[in-house]
């Protein structure tokens, strides 16, 4: 009876729990935790090695817990740090190249359409309050893009360029 009950438990401890980061494609840049270790993406040890965070790291400076600048790694609900522009000071965010790298891979390279859709009618749709929130805070099946606010609006100013109406 004791040695069911070691082998159920041993059973249940190896089935339950989350997969660690990193196991499926676009775990190590969708802003989350998924294996509930309190990191997030590029920052947990499940995505060492992983093509996205070596893209990532590439297109990025500095340290994610430095509070005076730019940091490296996506975070989670908007105050992530984004790797063209900042909130201290630095040059503009680039607005094109920041969407390429957050938002090409769903929207495709002109937001014309991809896994996430095609734009146009959303850009046309929504104010520019509306769509940073979007971006900030992520709608529907599109997560929340960590970048700060500020690239954010120059994610917005880039789509209002790409679809004036």
């Amino acid at each position: 009876m004791n040695r069911s009950i070691v082998v159920l438990a041993l059973l249940l401890t190896a089935c339950g729990g989350t997969d660690p980061e990193g196991i499926r494609p676009g775990d190590c840049l969708n802003g989350l935790d998924d294996d509930e270790n309190g990191a997030i993406d590029c920052d947990d040890a499940g995505c060492a090695g992983s093509p996205d965070c070596e893209a990532h790291a590439a297109q990025t400076v500095g340290d994610p817990t430095d509070t005076g600048g730019m940091g490296g790694s996506s975070g989670g609900s908007g105050n992530g740090q984004g790797s063209t522009g900042s909130s201290d000071g630095d040059a503009p965010p680039d607005g094109n190249a920041l969407f390429e790298l957050y938002c090409s891979g769903c929207h495709g390279q002109a937001g014309v359409g991809g896994s996430g859709g095609a734009l146009e009618e959303r850009v046309l749709r929504y104010t520019d309050t509306e769509l940073r929130s979007i971006i900030l805070n992520g709608s529907g099946r599109m997560g929340a893009v960590a970048v700060w606010p500020d690239e954010a609006d120059a994610i917005v100013n880039h789509l209002r360029d790409l679809f004036p109406g």
